[in-house]
């Protein structure tokens, strides 16, 4: 089960902002993921069929020096049969000037078995920003890639990982 419910953090690529010309890649990375709350339903209709509705929190970190630092929360849903996952949510951005940002996303991902301690997940998947407050009103879409370590089902302890993204934003004055 636990292996499944770190496919909610793959949400990781969803939040960014900055002052760049329209067409211009930003790329951020994602970390110190915090599991808030979640619910996992177990599908009896095929062996390891899970669902699970999760929120969580982590830090935001992008390539322009202008964004400054911010946090992100999310909301997902995420559906494992076996070791496939597929997930799709929102998030909000929180900036430090007090500006958010919007986002959706959907991905895929498989959980990988280790030797030895928990297993790796392995997630991908596009996001479109869906707009915000201020300097950080967008649209846009972008990709993800995340990487992270599958701990104990205990909400408020960091989970090891990252996730990186890439995106071209439009903002609302371009």
């Amino acid at each position: 089960m636990n292996d499944y419910c770190l496919a909610l953090l793959a949400t990781a690529a969803l939040s960014l902002s900055a002052e760049v010309s329209e067409g211009q890649t930003v790329t951020g990375i994602e970390t110190d993921f915090e599991r808030l709350s979640e619910t996992v339903a177990f599908v009896p209709d095929v062996p390891n069929h899970v669902m699970v509705q999760g929120t969580w929190m982590w830090k935001l970190k992008t390539s322009d020096p202008k964004i400054g630092d911010g946090w992100v929360t999310n909301v997902e849903q995420v559906e494992s049969i076996g070791d496939d996952v597929k997930e799709r949510g929102h998030t909000i951005a929180h900036f430090t000037n007090g500006d958010v940002l919007f986002s959706k996303f959907e991905g895929t991902g498989k959980v990988l078995p280790q030797d030895k301690g928990p297993p790796h997940v392995m997630l991908k998947g596009s996001f479109t920003w869906t707009g915000g407050t201020g300097t950080h009103n967008l649209t846009g879409h972008g990709i993800y890639n995340c990487e992270m370590t599958s701990p104990p089902a205990v909400q408020g302890i960091d989970i090891p990982g990252q996730c990186n993204w890439q995106g071209e934003p439009k903002f609302a004055s371009q």
